[in-house]
């Protein structure tokens, strides 16, 4: 049966080592060839004839195909915010701007892994921060969500997609200047600020202070 494997994160989250990852060990595990298609528009998916998974970057709606018989996955990554927005002013790209739209969707992925968002069904919660630094809640994932059993070494190796590494070895990323109308985007969100000191346990504005 045809597989499909929607993956849904903010851009400069890890999205694409996670994605690779998962693809790589669920090509060998199951001896097949998904295809991959790069940072999606969701009213212009179509699932063809092949395996594939679906990339979608800053967002996070779902509608179900119907009549199509396929096993589905539905992947939901976040990474660490105050990492998540010091990279993206850092790396200062028109798909990196941090406004209303990543406001709001950051806010629907932190009440689906607060347990307080029914946007995606089935999901599988992916931590970047974990995902990368411990190897056991990496094979825990692949193996519970995938059944993947012959999980391979994790590559250090950073995809080309994406804009590579925003941070050098020796750059600093409490030295990246925050705007004022950013920050109080920020500041001026009651509910983003509960939903990160819920999931993190911190305090976002003091961090960006």
């Amino acid at each position: 049966m045809k597989t499909i494997i929607n993956i849904y994160g903010m851009r400069r989250s890890g999205l694409h080592c996670i994605t690779f990852d998962i693809i790589s060990n669920f090509n060998k595990e199951y001896k097949c060839e998904l295809k991959f298609h790069n940072d999606v528009q969701y009213k212009n998916t179509k699932i063809g004839s092949k395996s594939s998974v679906f990339l979608f970057e800053d967002q996070l709606i779902y509608k179900k195909k119907e009549h199509i018989d396929y096993n589905e996955y539905n992947v939901i990554i976040l990474r660490d915010i105050y990492e998540n927005v010091t990279s993206r002013i850092k790396k200062n790209m028109g798909w990196s701007l941090i406004n209303e739209k990543y406001i709001n969707t950051i806010k629907s992925i932190l009440k689906e892994f607060n347990n307080t968002g029914n946007i995606i069904p089935n999901k599988i919660l992916i931590n970047y921060n974990k995902y990368i630094s411990d190897d056991v809640y990496r094979k825990n994932i692949l193996k519970n969500n995938f059944n993947i059993e012959n999980i391979s070494d994790f590559s250090k190796e950073i995809p080309n997609y994406g804009g590579g590494k925003t941070f050098k070895n020796n750059q600093n990323r409490d030295k990246v200047k925050i705007k004022k109308d950013i920050f109080n985007l920020f500041k001026d969100d009651k509910e983003l600020l509960d939903l990160v000191k819920q999931y993190y346990g911190y305090d976002l504005i003091k961090k960006l202070e």
